[in-house]
């Protein structure tokens, strides 16, 4: 069985469903785009790079993304993107171990 982005079963317990990442106010697409889009927009653009093996990850879905204050904030000044660990050398070019 799969598992959703915040290491939840999909349709799982809501106690999994805490940790979820913040899909209504993340930017749909890639990063190339979400760096147009920002710019056509003239905000900044906000890069939140997830791991599924720190809890620190999830707890900020949980604790500071899910903040509705804190998503207006977002909402209004940024666009929000956030990659897996695993994508950052794609986006930078980087050889090696990230740790």
């Amino acid at each position: 069985m799969a598992r959703s982005e915040a290491g939840g079963e999909p349709g799982g317990s809501a106690l999994g469903s805490l940790f979820d990442p913040p899909t209504e106010m993340t930017f749909k697409g890639n990063f190339e785009a979400a760096k147009a889009c920002a710019a056509d927009e003239d905000r900044w653009l906000m890069v939140n790079v997830q791991s599924h093996t720190e809890f620190a990850s999830m707890q900020l879905n949980r604790d500071t993304w899910s903040s509705p204050a804190v998503q207006e904030v977002v909402r209004a000044a940024f666009v929000f993107y956030q990659p897996h660990e695993g994508l950052i050398p794609y986006f930078f070019k980087l050889d090696g171990n990230l740790k």
